[in-house]
């Protein structure tokens, strides 16, 4: 898919948060196998941010933690250094930080293109506000409501419901 690989999972607090669950099957993955690593971080509400930006409009500190591009064929500025770091530096995540005590210019290609790619899951953000706010990626998370009655939907149908949400195309 030309926006990247995507894991659906059902989130039933009784029964444990899914995303803990996830990362560790993932660690498990990649301490067995050597020639491919799953990197996992959930799709961000891109607006958080923004609204976050209006609450708390003097941000001194951002960061941006960028996983290293594969296959997706992301042509940006970011995607380039991060493919460029994975290929001459083996790395696999790279972590950007700005500061400014007087309070950064977020609005800026750049930022917006960070702000971007954690809503795509491809990397995550944190600020901290002049005011002592914080703000993390991590803490907004895409949900996408189904159907409360399943049984009278079919598979096929719930699946296209789900992407649709998430990918807002169908």
């Amino acid at each position: 898919h030309g926006d990247g690989q995507k894991v659906v999972l059902q989130r039933d607090q009784a029964v444990a948060q899914c995303f803990p669950i996830l990362k560790a099957l993932t660690s498990s993955l990649n301490s067995r196998v050597d020639r491919y690593r799953v990197e996992i971080e959930p799709l961000s509400e891109e607006n958080s941010f923004w609204a976050f930006v209006d609450e708390h409009p003097d941000i001194t500190t951002l960061t941006f933690e960028m996983i290293a591009p594969n296959m997706f064929g992301l042509v940006d500025d970011w995607s380039a250094d991060m493919r460029d770091l994975k290929r001459t530096e083996n790395a696999d995540r790279a972590r950007f930080q700005t500061e400014s005590k007087d309070g950064l210019n977020v609005d800026t290609a750049r930022v917006r293109k960070g702000i971007e790619h954690a809503g795509r899951g491809i990397a995550s953000v944190r600020a901290r506000a002049k005011d002592g706010a914080k703000y993390s990626s991590e803490d907004s998370v895409k949900v996408v409501q189904t159907p409360d009655k399943t049984e009278e939907i079919s598979w096929n149908e719930l699946l296209k419901l789900i992407v649709g949400r998430i990918f807002s195309v169908l």
